[in-house]
């Protein structure tokens, strides 16, 4: 893991931090008469314990319960566990990561990366830290290596008109050794992904990061390069 990088100029406004939020809930057993009447069988004798079969699939279930998750790839296995959920603003976060790194990494091996994603101050909260968990999985990035930053200049984007709200963006920045930057790069959402990140529902939101999973991200985001000056 590369140590944290300090940035030459815009002052960072939050530190992505979010917290793991599985919970697991146990149901409380009712005593058998049969099973109380017998005397338990030497330990040498019980048969091994049997891994816990996944639940049936349910919107909930496929939400929260890992278990529910062994038939995604790798990396969006990897987000939903550390976000705490399978949704789709982690998993487009993930997306985003894990294509800004394999460029950049495939032009700097040694670089290191810094994920900012610029968004307004009061638009930094949920459901915003959710790409930044994903960020965080999809390009295999320390919690001090994706920031919050607001940077109006830079961004672009009109808003979608099914919700009116302005695209958030990301810029992926590699630097050198002497954390001088290299090569800066801005993903911008696409409407198709906007209108899945702003008009699914509570009860979707597995099914939309599913949704999301397949798909190329140059058909989610518009991703561009931004000269280091410039992104200064």
């Amino acid at each position: 893991m590369s140590a944290p990088i300090s940035l030459p100029r815009r002052s960072l406004i939050v530190s992505a931090a979010t917290a793991m939020l599985l919970a697991c809930s146990g149901c409380e057993e009712r005593a058998c008469p049969e099973a109380t009447s017998r005397a338990e069988p030497p330990a040498s004798e019980q048969p091994p314990a049997q891994p816990s079969a996944a639940p049936a699939r349910t919107a909930s279930v496929d939400h929260r319960d890992p278990r529910a998750w062994d038939d995604l790839p790798p990396w969006a296995r990897r987000a939903a566990i550390m976000h705490g959920g399978l949704g789709p603003w982690a998993i487009s976060g993930a997306i985003a990561g894990r294509d800004a790194a394999a460029r950049l990494r495939a032009r700097h091996p040694d670089a290191s990366i810094v994920a900012e994603h610029s968004v307004d101050p009061d638009r930094q909260r949920t459901p915003y830290t959710c790409v930044m968990d994903g960020l965080r999985a999809g390009a295999e990035l320390g919690e001090s290596e994706v920031r919050f930053v607001h940077s109006p200049g830079l961004e672009r984007g009109d808003p979608a008109p099914s919700h009116g709200e302005k695209p958030t963006t990301i810029f992926f920045v590699a630097f050198d050794a002497q954390k001088r930057p290299l090569e800066a790069l801005r993903y911008t959402p696409t409407p198709e992904l906007l209108s899945v990140l702003h008009e699914g529902s509570m009860d979707g939101l597995a099914a939309d990061a599913r949704r999301l999973i397949p798909q190329a991200p140059e058909k989610l985001f518009t991703i561009e390069s931004v000269s280091v000056e410039q992104w200064r």
